[in-house]
């Protein structure tokens, strides 16, 4: 029979592994400060739980980013953090912190790394690469990290995401809905939240780590709780498609179906391991990358995205995109004022549209013709301006209108309600 000891070691020793493992999926509950502090305490302290040990570090100095910055000195000032662990702590700032420039012959005076960007998630490897830009004056564009794991091994079920949209929208003034909260109000068990949290956080719905809902999540929560319109179809689409976050989802509808007149799902699954191999381990991908295709698939065969045809599949399993010819007229324009907003531009050129990877006119399957079509179409509505003279053939967009306010717009004009209005956290 194990000792004590024994058990304790091998109770670790797995809760470790499960730590790494969730860390390398891109797991969404491997990004929060204390999960990412305690990853990082595993290195430096062997045989021993350190989750209360980052609890502690974090309630101490507020967050991640004060917990890398703080003295070796005040870090020991925590019971059970000794050298070691101050010396690791301290040097993934020292790393952070490193100017390329300190090593060309004549040094100039080191720069501190640029701040985290809103909504961007920090975590071990990004943490331990010092910062490389063009110029020593311009900081590296960052990325943020991409997710291999968005459904968990579940399905899109459009009921269940429903209800949990609705018990998040009866706490509009919450700063964070807890999980225990949401298990209780909608009956469903921690793991199949964890998953639907995940999926809605991917077509920008909820907010990233704290679920709560965005400012187009409580419109849609409000107006189309259960995700049935065209309207709010494509616009999730566009952000689940869209965004290289969700790995497998935008690979699927940006490099693998538009380069394919057909493919099968196995087939997507296997150009997708050789994709990622090497990013991460033989085990992980073998266990979650065919749920991630499987998920995707099925989202738009059976699911409520299979409304919007675009994904369509042959009797012998081989899948290929059609055209989608005539998107809502306001949920396309707020797609467009989205993508615009990605670019920090208020001037899109109609052939990018069509080709560049997150592109509407890419999500979409849309030619050229029938992208200008479109944009001449939200001309005439006044919604933005195609211009198409001196040759030009570019889109303008207007400074008073903004993606929320066109989502508004749809909803209020296709089924008014009188209800009151929910409050959101903002926008992601």
């Amino acid at each position: 029979m194990s000792s004590i000891a024994t058990i304790e070691k091998e109770t670790h020793g797995g809760h470790r592994t499960r730590l790494r493992e969730r860390f390398l999926s891109g797991h969404e509950s491997s990004r929060s400060d204390v999960a990412i502090l305690e990853l990082l305490l595993t290195y430096a302290i062997p045989q021993r739980d350190v989750l209360s040990l980052a609890q502690d570090l974090l309630a101490k100095f507020g967050s991640l980013e004060k917990v890398l910055a703080a003295a070796p000195a005040d870090l020991c000032q925590i019971d059970g953090i000794k050298e070691n662990s101050a010396v690791l702590i301290s040097l993934v700032e020292a790393i952070r912190e490193r100017n390329p420039a300190q090593q060309q012959a004549t040094p100039s005076p080191p720069k501190a790394a640029s701040a985290i960007q809103p909504g961007e998630q920090r975590v071990l490897a990004p943490l331990l690469v010092a910062s490389t830009p063009p110029k020593p004056s311009a900081p590296a564009p960052r990325t943020a990290a991409r997710k291999l794991q968005v459904c968990n091994g579940y399905l899109l079920e459009f009921d269940q995401l429903a209800r949990v949209l609705d018990a998040i929208a009866q706490h509009p003034h919450q700063a964070k809905v807890e999980r225990a909260e949401l298990e209780e109000q909608t009956g469903l068990s921690d793991r199949q939240l964890e998953s639907l949290v995940s999926i809605a956080t991917a077509m920008g719905l909820i907010h990233r780590s704290k679920q709560v809902l965005t400012a187009e999540g409580a419109l849609i929560a409000r107006h189309d709780t259960f995700l049935d319109a065209k309207g709010t179809l494509e616009w999730c689409h566009y952000q689940g498609a869209g965004s290289p976050r969700n790995l497998v989802w935008y690979e699927i509808f940006n490099s693998i179906l538009p380069k394919q007149q057909s493919i099968t799902q196995d087939e997507i699954t296997a150009s997708l391991r050789t994709q990622l191999s090497g990013q991460y381990s033989e085990k992980t991908v073998r266990k979650h990358l065919s749920q991630e295709v499987r998920f995707v698939t099925d989202a738009y065969l059976k699911r409520n995205f299979n409304k919007l045809e675009i994904l369509h599949q042959t009797s012998d399993q081989r899948l290929y995109r059609r055209r989608y010819a005539n998107p809502n007229p306001l949920p396309f324009a707020a797609i467009l004022y989205a993508h615009a907003a990605k670019q920090n531009t208020k001037l899109l050129q109609a052939e990018d549209l069509c080709r560049s990877p997150g592109s509407p006119g890419l999500l979409f399957a849309m030619d050229e013709t029938t992208l200008r079509q479109a944009l001449e179409n939200l001309h005439d509505r006044e919604l933005l301006r195609y211009e198409r003279t001196h040759s030009l053939d570019q889109v303008r967009l207007k400074d008073d209108a903004s993606p929320l306010s066109l989502l508004t717009a749809y909803y209020v004009a296709a089924q008014p309600q009188n209800k009151p209005p929910i409050t959101a956290q903002g926008s992601q």
